[in-house]
């Protein structure tokens, strides 16, 4: 092969060779310039040459990769017929690769213009990740048919980015956890590798480990009560599962102020109290109030505030009242506050059915509305009143 090389006018290139001459025209350049790939995936670039106008009869591409990242496969297509139609060298054969290093020599009689492939090259991608770049070395030629000079100019490189095959997620458990964070998930799938990151919906895990690489655990941050996307990203491949952890109110709301008596009658008492606060993040639905630790409310107490209508005249009661959030959650009750009511006519509150209050019924006679001498509660004062503070008459 050597003197069929030498008989057309050309010469093998070795290692010796000289450096690229700067400003030569021609241009060895791989294609695509900008790949990327799977770890353990086979993936093919092409070496190609443009001799911007000028006609070479013999090229050499000495061919240069990081053997750490790629394993060398196959050439395919070396030297075409045309341009070329004669392979001076073409390593490293398959089977005996030499590691990191690849040669590629054409040649031409009739000389080759143009830009077109040289060859197709194959590797594989190993299991370190990064960015590998096939590149040539100085060692490269492209000589011109008409005095065998070298016209190499530019070369351009190529790089593959190599990445860790994407995750796969299978079971998260436990499935739900609080609205205040802190709970410790058990995320296992496949394909785990180096520094994972976990998203629990929109925002990052307190702390993420890699067990190993089907397993990772990761620690929930605050959330709202409901469903989110679990997302694991390794390496710069990301999966994402749909729903599948559920963030649970579990926090009772905060101990409501001790009440206070608003109001104090014979028949109803009114309460009201400073407002609980709810962390858990399903809010505050309403309140439950407690007479003698007995609930009286059927339904919530929207507001700090409440009336028993269903108290009893000359009676002490001792209240307290607890917040219930939506989701439930029921909170401690309240420091208790102890009521008792007034007497049937005690008008004015002293504690005592007298001429002052019998003063007071007198000087509403007969008005109308919710007047404090409405002693029965059919929104008039008459003598069905009277009658109530008559019978009650002196009692303290």
């Amino acid at each position: 092969m050597v003197a069929a090389f030498a008989w057309i006018g050309v010469r093998l290139l070795t290692d010796s060779n000289a450096a690229i001459v700067p400003g030569g025209a021609v241009q060895l350049y791989v294609s695509p310039a900008n790949s990327s790939v799977t770890q353990n995936q086979q993936f093919s670039v092409t070496v190609r040459v443009n001799t911007n106008g000028q006609t070479i009869n013999a090229l050499g591409a000495s061919i240069a990769y990081p053997a750490s990242q790629l394993e060398f496969v196959s050439t395919t297509s070396p030297c075409p017929d045309p341009p070329f139609g004669i392979t001076a060298e073409n390593s490293p054969t398959a089977g005996t690769p030499t590691p990191g290093a690849i040669k590629i020599a054409c040649g031409s009689i009739a000389g080759a213009t143009g830009d077109f492939a040289v060859a197709t090259l194959t590797f594989k991608a190993l299991a370190n990740s990064g960015t590998a770049t096939v590149s040539f070395t100085s060692a490269s030629e492209a000589l011109l048919k008409l005095d065998n000079t070298n016209q190499l100019g530019a070369t351009v490189s190529g790089t593959v980015q190599i990445q860790a095959p994407a995750p796969t997620i299978s079971t998260i458990a436990p499935a739900n956890g609080s609205t205040l964070g802190g709970t410790t998930v058990t995320i296992t799938g496949t394909n785990f590798v180096g520094t994972p990151t976990v998203k629990f919906g929109t925002t990052n895990a307190t702390s993420v480990t890699l067990v190993s690489p089907t397993s990772i655990t990761a620690v929930a941050p605050a959330g709202t009560p409901g469903a989110v996307a679990v997302t694991v990203t390794v390496g710069g491949q990301t999966i994402t599962k749909s729903n599948s952890f559920t963030y649970t109110d579990t926090t009772a709301p905060s101990k409501p102020g001790t009440p206070t008596v608003s109001s104090n009658e014979a028949n109803k008492v009114s309460l009201t109290w400073t407002a609980s606060t709810d962390a858990g993040g399903s809010g505050l639905a309403g309140y439950r109030i407690y007479r003698n630790g007995t609930q009286l409310n059927t339904s919530l107490a929207v507001n700090n505030s409440y009336t028993d209508t269903a108290a009893q005249p000359n009676s002490t009661y001792s209240y307290t009242v607890a917040a219930v959030d939506g989701a439930g959650n029921v909170g401690s009750q309240s420091t208790a506050v102890s009521v008792t009511t007034r007497y049937r006519g005690d008008i004015d509150g002293n504690g005592s059915v007298n001429l002052t209050d019998l003063s007071k019924l007198l000087s509403n006679w007969n008005k109308t509305g919710a007047l404090s001498s409405d002693l029965d509660g059919n929104n008039v004062v008459n003598l069905v009143d009277l009658s109530i503070l008559l019978s009650n008459w002196g009692k303290s």
